[in-house]
């Protein structure tokens, strides 16, 4: 499109293809010098008669950037042109009054759960101007007389430089994820953590023994009462209230420190005492005052010269105690792993920690960077070459790999990449992830395809006396022919599996998708019960007490996985015929080329075979008696119950699972039962269908992901009243 001019005389309308159109301007419109004004509203009404769609009337230095700017996102980090509201509180604080500004404990107790909730706005993706910079005190310190405020002033922003040096070391965060701008606003860059901490522990110090129930009161000199900043009748539950924020406060920095130091134990303490002190902070919320005039929004204006400021949404309290608690909460989990961990367990705990809901924040991920995948940090001392002899032993039994020591050195140098793109990606949000998947399952595609011609090749001119072992075993069976490749297309269609299960979570599929979509994933877990059977081969002649639990439980749980599809791909496929789940019926429409847009990504990949269009119709256009169906899902259902049954005792009772942390034993356990009432939810949807006093279906929908977010469960809505949904 080709923007127009408004100038001087003439009015140039120009199409999307094509020459430039002119019309005169009528003289009356005509500036009559450089200080006049004139109303052109009626001229440019009439102009737009004249305009054809996709024709733009601007004047001189208009850019498009300006009219994107212009569309309200309904986001505030998005919208810069939105107002902010004109209320201001009276009695103001001005920074020059900061000094002789006296403060009472419950003032200083709203300031710091204020200060809390602006602190995690700007962790949610907001501005930290916007957020800790509206707070009047933030903003020289210095002059703070009270030492409470004075100490907790400084580690909220020697906090705040930690988060951002953490983030930016990270590199995972993304424009939506992180602001680290610090619109020049100093953090306290020139006091060493020593003394922020020493700080905070004086004034821990005295409250400590100020609210202490043996403390003589009389015993307190008046000076020792002004250097706390309390006053001798100050009750007991309000110092408590001090004393239990200014230990969070220690808490928070130092954690945020011993992850930058890689200090894993230390930052795992520091996040259990930060639980717990934010606990008693819940406690006593409600004993701060209402503390507008410490707060201005209108004190970062002038860092928006070119549009209003844009507000933000500041974070109720509740809310911002909930997300601390679940940040403390991943943070904790992140640190409890086990240092040395297999690739396999943290492929495992990297899957279950960023599908945790509520979603991990930007800290939390970078957290997991730098303490699990960083190559300084003990918890990968092992190295990524390491690891992927590891999770070799773990796929393939502990059986021996009769391999060149030269083929081995080349499939880790290759294999590195791959791996270590994929550990990174585990910390992108959900939406990145979605969208990095695609490089990723082709790097590991290229890989595959690498081994497959070295297996080739050292198949032909390797001779047994120049072959070697991977591991220490003796006697065992060996590997399946192309075993390195067979873990390759193993690790590649778990990563395709994901990237189409990813698509609920982010709720990208229409109605009419999910049948192509399920179908889809059924024939990816098709392909990889395939791999599992031949990793299986030859494992039967290991004693019972030497074989590793690992494949076993892949292919149970695969069988699992497989049959709730087919159950829901029997259900849907009835469903369709019925009239239900229909793709649009407009000209414009091609299911084929749809079919084709969709699994794009998987196009270009050498294996598996490139699902066909003409296959997935020929499948959903065949016509299945409907008792038959409804039996057939039922016992789909019922088999997959059953599998993940067996595997919630087996992950209960494995003695295995033992270098596993705590927390993706239980994220685990979620799983599996989350599985299971997906079973249970689809099949009072296949009782409904059964049951005599059933009306007429009026709507049937697939894709709520209510229970499992890989895993829909259908909705069916009938005429009669007292059973309009089932299976929601």
């Amino acid at each position: 499109m080709t923007l127009q001019r408004i100038e001087e005389g003439a009015v140039a309308s120009a199409p999307a293809l094509g020459e430039a159109e002119h019309f005169d301007v009528p003289p009356s419109h005509h500036w009559e010098s450089q200080n006049s004004w004139t109303d052109v509203t009626e001229f440019f009404l009439e102009a737009t008669d004249e305009l054809d769609v996709g024709h733009l009337l601007h004047p001189e230095g208009f850019t498009l950037w300006d009219s994107m700017s212009a569309i309200e996102m309904m986001d505030p980090k998005m919208d810069p042109g939105m107002e902010l509201a004109q209320y201001q509180p009276k009695n103001q604080l001005k920074v020059a009054d900061i000094a002789e500004q006296f403060l009472s404990s419950v003032e200083i107790i709203g300031i710091l759960d204020e200060l809390l909730s602006r602190e995690m706005s700007w962790i949610a993706g907001n501005f930290l101007c916007q957020t800790l910079f509206t707070c009047i005190y933030l903003h020289d310190p210095h002059k703070i007389p009270h030492p409470v405020l004075y100490a907790c002033a400084v580690a909220i922003l020697r906090t705040a430089d930690g988060i951002i040096r953490m983030v930016s070391d990270s590199k995972i965060a993304d424009e939506e994820d992180f602001a680290p701008e610090t619109m020049g606003f100093s953090l306290c860059e020139e006091v060493p953590q020593g003394d922020a901490v020493a700080a905070l522990l004086d004034v821990e110090e005295n409250l400590a023994f100020a609210s202490a129930g043996d403390t003589d009161i009389e015993a307190i000199s008046s000076e020792d009462w002004a250097q706390l900043g309390v006053s001798p009748r100050e009750k007991p539950e309000i110092l408590d209230a001090l004393l239990c924020r200014v230990r969070f406060r220690r808490a928070f920095y130092s954690m945020i420190e011993s992850i930058n130091n890689r200090d894993r134990l230390r930052a795992q303490k520091c996040a259990a005492d930060g639980m717990r002190h934010l606990e008693l902070i819940e406690r006593t919320m409600d004993i701060g005052c209402d503390v507008d005039n410490f707060f201005d929004p209108f004190i970062t204006r002038k860092l928006f010269t070119t549009a209003p400021p844009k507000p933000i949404s500041v974070m109720p309290k509740k809310q911002a105690m909930d997300d601390m608690a679940t940040l403390l909460s991943h943070v904790h989990d992140v640190c409890s792993q086990p240092a040395g961990a297999t690739l396999t367990t943290q492929l495992s705990f990297l899957e279950s920690f960023s599908a945790r809901k509520p979603a991990p924040s930007v800290l939390a991920r970078a957290c997991l960077h730098n303490i699990v995948l960083n190559p300084t940090s003990p918890s990968t001392m092992l190295g990524a070459l390491n690891l992927i002899k590891l999770a070799l032993k773990d796929f393939f039994e502990h059986r021996d790999a009769a391999y060149s020591a030269e083929m081995l050195h080349q499939f880790l140098g290759i294999a590195q990449g791959p791996v270590d793109a994929t550990l990174k990606l585990y910390c992108k949000n959900r939406s990145r992830q979605h969208r990095g998947l695609r490089k990723v399952i082709l790097s590991w595609d290229q890989l595959q395809v690498a081994i497959q011609t070295l297996e080739a090749q050292s198949s032909k001119s390797e001779s047994p006396a120049r072959t070697t072992t991977m591991f220490s075993r003796k006697l065992s069976p060996p590997y399946p022919s192309f075993a390195l490749s067979l873990w390759v297309y193993h690790q590649k269609l778990l990563l395709m599996i994901l990237y189409l299960q990813l698509g609920y979570e982010l709720d990208l599929y229409a109605s009419y998708e999910h049948l192509m979509v399920l179908w889809h994933i059924r024939a990816l877990l098709h392909e990889l019960s395939v791999v599992l059977m031949r990793v299986s081969q030859g494992g039967a002649s290991i004693p019972d007490k030497d074989r590793h639990w690992h494949v076993t439980l892949l292919r149970i749980e695969t069988e699992a996985k497989t049959k709730i599809l087919d159950g829901l791909l029997y259900l849907g496929r009835h469903y369709y015929q019925q009239g239900f789940l229909a793709p649009p019926r407009h000209k414009a429409y091609r299911e084929d080329t749809h079919f084709e847009h969709r699994f794009r990504a998987f196009a270009t990949l050498s294996s598996p075979a490139r699902a066909k269009f003409q296959d997935f119709t020929a499948w959903r256009d065949e016509r299945v008696d409907a008792t038959k169906v409804f039996a057939a899902a039922e016992e789909c259902l019922a088999k997959s119950k059953t599998a993940l049954q067996e595997l919630i005792l087996s992950a209960k009772h494995d003695a295995q699972a033992s270098e596993s942390s705590d927390y993706a034993k239980e994220d685990r356990m979620k799983e599996l039962q989350s599985m299971t009432r997906v079973c249970i939810a689809n099949s009072l949807v296949i009782k409904r269908e059964g049951s005599s006093s059933a009306g007429q279906k009026t709507k049937v929908s697939l894709g709520e992901c209510k229970y499992h977010p890989h895993f829909p469960v259908f909705v069916v809505h009938w005429t009669q009243e007292e059973s309009t949904k089932c299976g929601g």
